[in-house]
């Protein structure tokens, strides 16, 4: 039988210190997922959305993760912490982590976010033909369909950065949304591809205002009838947490100008306190490190 889990490796934007500050104690980083495609319960393949700060220690505390099965990147943007561990991980993967060498790591991301950020910071993996060639670059721009395994890519452009792309899965069925790091929100209606999905996982960077971060607040997303437009509807999955819209990349500050900081559970009751009436039953929760999702594909 053949199944692919979705794993949400790390679900903040905060930096260390800032957790510290908040006094959060639980393990965490800047927010990445993981596809992984399983075969009679075996990885077959695995897709890693970002590779951030706290990336490989996720892939670290994650039991099923098999560094032997192929391995794939996407890159959103150019923002270090969305990419900054991209070279040590090619280095554990292509060299240190199996038995053989291993060809290169195949990434996706913009030309201007290869030619302007990957390349001058991880340019010592990015050197086909010589050593170590532990990186490989494929180009997706916006509108972009591709296929890695048996999942299907859709690319669609952004406003958070240059350059910058969210990602839409698709897999029998089953359709997931990678939407973090974004400012304008997406138009379900221009791009139906985002309609439907099993699965979204969505920035809240703040829960107020956040005209000067880059970011969408939960406010914003609410206000504006997006989580509304998606139409994705809450469903138990196989086993583990039901699907529906999950908030990612929420740093703590209720927006930019308070200092104070919110735990999950206090956003999220805040949050249905306020704009409940935007918010469609679809609408679980935050997601949390290292949470799972299961799809089962026959």
């Amino acid at each position: 039988m053949k199944k692919i889990i979705y794993t949400q490796l790390n679900k903040d934007s905060a930096y260390w210190p800032e957790k510290a500050k908040s006094g959060t104690r639980s393990r965490g980083g800047h927010t990445c997922g993981l596809l992984s495609v399983l075969e009679d319960e075996k990885v077959v393949l695995n897709i890693l959305i970002d590779a951030g700060l706290g990336c490989i220690e996720a892939l670290g505390d994650l039991p099923q993760f098999d560094w032997n099965a192929p391995l794939y990147a996407l890159i959103t943007h150019g923002h270090p912490d969305h990419h900054l561990e991209l070279m040590i991980l090619s280095e554990l993967y292509c060299k240190r982590m199996n038995a053989e060498r291993k060809a290169p790591l195949q990434v996706w991301c913009t030309e201007k976010t290869y030619r302007e950020w990957l390349l001058p910071v991880h340019n010592y993996g990015f050197n086909p033909g010589g050593e170590p060639n532990t990186l490989a670059f494929h180009v997706v721009e916006p509108g972009t369909i591709f296929n890695i395994g048996p999942v299907k890519l859709t690319a669609i452009a952004g406003d958070h950065f240059r350059g910058d792309v969210i990602y839409i899965a698709e897999f029998g069925i089953h359709k997931i949304i990678l939407g973090w790091d974004i400012k304008t929100l997406p138009d379900p209606d221009d791009y139906p591809v985002l309609k439907s999905p099993s699965l979204a996982l969505i920035e809240a960077n703040t829960l107020y205002r956040s005209e000067k971060s880059g970011h969408t607040s939960a406010e914003q997303l609410c206000v504006t009838g997006f989580l509304q437009k998606l139409e994705a509807r809450r469903s138990s999955g196989q086993t583990g947490p039901p699907y529906g819209i999950y908030f990612v990349h929420f740093g703590g500050r209720p927006d930019e100008e308070k200092q104070e900081y919110l735990g999950d559970e206090e956003f999220m009751w805040l949050l249905e306190n306020k704009y409940g009436e935007f918010l469609p039953r679809a609408c679980v929760g935050m997601a949390g490190r290292l949470q799972q999702w299961i799809f089962n594909m026959e």
